[in-house]
């Protein structure tokens, strides 16, 4: 019998929890076509990402960077589609706009490599730096083949170790990395937590709930206890890191980003519910991994959305293993 109250009880939340969202989700979708924005997230798209965590990153910069907007709304009014990709690119540049174009039925399609290494911040300014070189190439209709463009770029940009490079392209990557870096210098409180990419209901009911337990968890004091007791690489405990960025803990975990990565080399051990990489605010979900955890145990969900936290403020793994991480978190943060 309690098994079934509680199932009841997570089912009406979850159906409260729907409505609400989809509440939002509408005004906010409504606002942003009041704006005149293409969504990045319609099939038809102009500019595409090929992975979650580059969907994620695109939308994230499209949201916080009027010129990453910008460039994205140039290409749209353009024949053009381009693809961004991590990936390596030649001639020891760690981000770049190939130079091959594909003529698909009526559109000219570009492809953009960004190194997977890059933090965030510096990941969307090298996405913008290089939208900049593609509307470069999509505002002349003339130019439709491999050869073509690098016919133009020979003109307009200057060569540099075997690649080419424009002053208004470095202008755009400069830009978008100043907006951004405002943006999270300003109060994340009026931006909650953000989520991408998932692809079915539950997965995102159940990770929408863990994140805000794990948020009511944080505002106890005892929870916040837990930054002085790791630090990141350097020695610096995460506490100090937290007074430095001038914003309390609930700030701070408002500036996380989920996005359901479940089809991720990490998510193939079946005991990995998310992941990220120290210091960046995006934290990569094993979806289905998640879901069945979360309808287990709501708690241990809370914890390890917690635990990931503790990764985007800086904090290192081996030492301490995962497994340390957890155990303190449940100490300082659980039930």
């Amino acid at each position: 019998m309690r098994k079934t109250a509680r199932t009841s009880v997570m089912r009406a939340a979850v159906v409260m929890a729907v409505v609400g969202w989809t509440s939002h989700a509408n005004a906010a979708e409504s606002g942003a076509m009041a704006a005149g924005q293409r969504s990045l997230m319609a099939p038809d798209a102009r500019v595409r990402g090929v992975s979650p965590r580059v969907v994620a990153v695109i939308n994230e910069a499209a949201a916080q960077s009027q010129t990453f907007r910008r460039l994205v709304d140039q290409i749209g009014a353009t024949d053009g589609i381009v693809y961004v990709a991590e990936g390596e690119c030649r001639h020891g540049v760690r981000a770049c706009l190939l130079i091959t174009m594909t003529i698909m039925g009526p559109h000219r399609v570009l492809r953009i490599l960004v190194d997977s290494r890059k933090a965030d911040l510096d990941f969307m300014g090298s996405v913008g730096h290089e939208l900049q070189h593609a509307v470069e190439v999509l505002s002349d209709r003339a130019v439709r083949s491999d050869s073509a463009m690098q016919l133009m770029f020979h003109k307009t940009g200057s060569a540099q170790s075997g690649s080419f490079e424009t002053p208004a392209a470095i202008q755009a990557g400069r830009a978008v990395r100043a907006e951004l870096q405002e943006t999270l210098e300003g109060h994340a409180s009026a931006h909650p937590p953000r989520f991408f990419q998932f692809v079915d209901i539950e997965t995102s009911v159940a990770v929408r709930l863990a994140v805000e337990g794990a948020a009511t968890r944080l505002a106890r004091p005892r929870c916040q206890d837990l930054f002085a007791d790791f630090a990141d690489e350097s020695g610096k405990r995460l506490s100090t890191t937290l007074v430095a960025t001038g914003k309390p803990p609930a700030d701070a975990f408002a500036s996380l980003r989920f996005l359901d990565d479940r089809g991720a080399r990490q998510c193939r051990s079946s005991g990995t519910l998310a992941f990220t990489r120290t210091g960046s605010w995006f934290i990569r979900v094993c979806g289905e991994q998640f879901r069945q955890a979360f309808q287990r145990n709501p708690t241990a969900t809370e914890i390890i959305v917690i635990h990931e936290f503790l990764h985007a403020l800086g904090l290192g793994e081996n030492p301490p293993t995962s497994e340390a991480i957890t155990e303190q978190v449940n100490v300082r943060c659980g039930d």
